[in-house]
């Protein structure tokens, strides 16, 4: 063999991409969730939201306005709408999220069942944030000596609207990857989507006792004092901490209902997607051969 011929495995690593390039799957979640993260428009909702907790914590603080029960469902339906608006955000710029990773990573194709999981990191920082305020400002020791844990329930109801705005987005994507509609109507079917799902929920919790603790998860229970002619669907037994092994049911079926539709979409996703081309090393390597 002459000096300017290359062996198979000189051929094969002189074509193979550099170690850098080749991302593992962690690698690559992570780093999709950063992207998705660099969207202002997420940060920006997330500080409107803080700005809101803020306001009626300080209102709450000074003046006493809001009674206890009713200022934790204007929390709840804050933390909602954030996690919401950012659930649709990051949908609705997939394909931005997608020319990002081609242009940063070009060397890997854009791997839509990732960005799936990503979302799932990406919105839990926005609900660790939105919860950290809440959780710290209002823990009520009274309430304690009474068996009511107020940052249980806000924790509890932030993990199930947690997994109700991720089934959120995983509508938007089902909308997209099926009936190819363009995003921004896809976010708009998914949003009107989760207000049934929440209304669901609520009327299921009125007049179901399986379902009973549920009932203020969701603001449409209150809605009867706001809107004249709007059903009353708060029951008049209010579960503040929802006990063992009922809130584990409700956060099973949350999780499931989010893989379920999860996978709906993903698989089709990967069906789609073309196949990642072999390494141009591989190639040469069985040509040398």
């Amino acid at each position: 063999m002459s000096s300017t011929e290359k062996s198979p495995r000189d051929a094969a690593q002189a074509g193979a991409p550099p170690a850098a390039t080749r991302l593992g799957a962690m690698d690559a979640l992570e780093r999709i969730a950063a992207i998705q993260l660099s969207n202002r428009f997420i940060w920006l909702a997330a500080a409107m939201a803080l700005l809101l907790i803020g306001q009626l914590s300080f209102v709450q603080l000074r003046i006493a306005r809001f009674e206890h029960f009713t200022l934790m469902a204007y929390l709840t339906l804050i933390i909602e709408l954030a996690l919401l608006i950012s659930a649709l955000l990051i949908g609705a710029a997939t394909p931005q999220t997608a020319a990002a990773w081609s242009r940063r990573y070009g060397e890997r194709p854009f791997s839509y069942a990732l960005h799936g999981l990503a979302t799932v990191m990406s919105l839990a920082l926005v609900l660790l944030l939105l919860l950290a305020p809440v959780l710290y400002l209002h823990r009520y020791p009274a309430l304690t000596t009474q068996g009511i844990s107020t940052p249980l329930m806000m924790l509890q109801r932030g993990l199930l609207l947690f997994l109700a705005c991720l089934t959120a987005f995983n509508v938007l994507m089902i909308l997209r990857t099926y009936l190819r509609i363009p995003w921004g109507l896809a976010a708009c079917l998914a949003a009107a989507f989760h207000v049934m799902l929440g209304y669901a929920v609520t009327y299921l919790s009125f007049v179901t006792e399986a379902m009973q603790r549920l009932n203020d998860v969701f603001y449409y229970g209150n809605l009867w004092s706001a809107i004249p002619g709007f059903p009353d669907l708060q029951r008049e037994e209010v579960f503040h901490n929802m006990e063992m092994p009922f809130v584990g049911y409700y956060l099973a079926g949350g999780a499931g209902l989010w893989l379920f539709t999860y996978m709906l979409w993903a698989a089709r996703a990967a069906a789609l997607q073309p196949r990642e081309p072999r390494a141009s090393g591989a190639s040469g390597a069985s040509d040398a051969r």
